[in-house]
């Protein structure tokens, strides 16, 4: 009954608090037997967290000496950015947080708190299409805002990686195996130079993939490619793709004959499992430290170096999201989501951090 009480004086404070202008840093510090069991601070600014009804903790965008002071002898929790992403709560809804558990804590005004488990995305992040977008929409943005909008050719939506978990991440888009793809303008920034000793010429692509069981998987399934061909046999670009279901990469620079060259994971094979599985590859093209690293969720990597392809990747062609841009075949048979382009080859770590977010994602912050 006192506890009650307490919290009906302390919701009266908070509302009286709200409407005061201007605002004052003001918190309320109830003892109750030996010991402090509830403390409360009036979120100036922030959003008020509550647990059945009662004022547990606060939430903040933003973080300084202030927000420390309402926070003061609660446990605080900070995200990934330093700059937007604080609550703190009592005991015992501390430990409940500790243990990535939101259950029950209600915060008013509306506060997102998959901010505090997701990841930032790694350095060098040139392009990264969420695929969120609705069917029925024809448009297929990067969420950066540096490379122009796509295009939408008959894949629909359907639920993003990990949605089950409660995943932040929405939509992924499913591709028939036939005819649908996604098509992004021709851009400089998706273009891929010559290997330099200051890694310029470097890239790295990743993607959730899902192929349904009983799925056919056969022969090449492009994920993501820029790529053109001129008669009578010159390739130039890059193709992430699977081949059988392994991870493969071909990097065609026009130089020693055929002009291009493959590179293959056999070990790592999507499985048709219906399951939501995280693909990438790392392309480091110095010419004296060239290798091809592949990932697939959290297996060891499969590394290549050889042979070595180090010329010049850069194309007049589109990038396209399951199918390649050579022709109208290779279309991937399943689902794709959270594509991302870097503009360097990304370490093992920051692949693994991708993939440990699960269904928070990456930091949209």
């Amino acid at each position: 009954m006192r506890i009650s009480r307490i919290n009906q004086i302390l919701e009266n404070l908070a509302s009286a608090a709200l409407k005061a202008a201007p605002l004052a840093t003001v918190f309320a510090c109830f003892t109750l037997g030996s010991g402090n069991l509830f403390a409360e601070q009036l979120c100036a600014g922030g959003s008020v967290i509550r647990a059945g009804g009662s004022i547990v903790g606060c939430a903040f965008t933003t973080w300084g000496p202030a927000q420390q002071s309402m926070c003061n002898g609660d446990t605080v929790f900070s995200g990934p950015n330093s700059k937007n992403c604080h609550i703190c709560v009592t005991a015992p809804y501390a430990a409940q947080v500790a243990a990535n558990n939101f259950g029950g804590l209600d915060p008013s005004p509306a506060f997102d708190f998959h901010c505090l488990k997701c990841t930032p995305p790694p350095q060098g992040l040139t392009a990264w299409w969420t695929l969120d977008e609705p069917s029925g929409s024809a448009s297929v943005q990067d969420f950066t805002g540096d490379v122009s909008n796509g295009v939408r050719y008959g894949a629909t939506a359907v639920p993003g990686h990990d949605q089950a978990l409660g995943a932040d991440v929405q939509n992924a888009n499913h591709f028939n195996g036939v005819n649908e793809y996604l098509e992004i303008p021709p851009d400089t920034q998706l273009d891929v130079g010559p290997g330099t000793a200051g890694g310029s010429g470097d890239f790295s692509i990743d993607a959730w993939v899902k192929i349904d069981p009983g799925t056919d998987a056969s022969g090449v399934r492009v994920i993501a490619e820029k790529r053109t061909f001129n008669a009578p046999s010159q390739y130039k670009g890059y193709s992430f793709y699977l081949y059988n279901q392994y991870l493969g990469v071909q990097l065609a620079d026009g130089g020693t004959a055929p002009g291009y060259s493959n590179y293959g994971a056999p070990s790592l094979v999507v499985a048709a499992d219906g399951h939501w599985h995280f693909v990438a590859v790392s392309v480091a093209r110095e010419p004296s430290e060239f290798n091809v690293q592949f990932t697939l969720d959290n297996t060891p990597n499969v590394n290549v170096s050889s042979p070595v392809r180090s010329g010049d990747l850069t194309n007049t062609s589109p990038f396209r999201i399951g199918m390649e841009t050579i022709g109208d075949a290779s279309v991937f048979n399943g689902s794709i989501d959270e594509v991302e382009f870097f503009s360097r080859a990304l370490a093992n770590s920051d692949l693994q951090s991708i993939y440990n977010a699960q269904c928070y994602g990456k930091c949209k912050h």
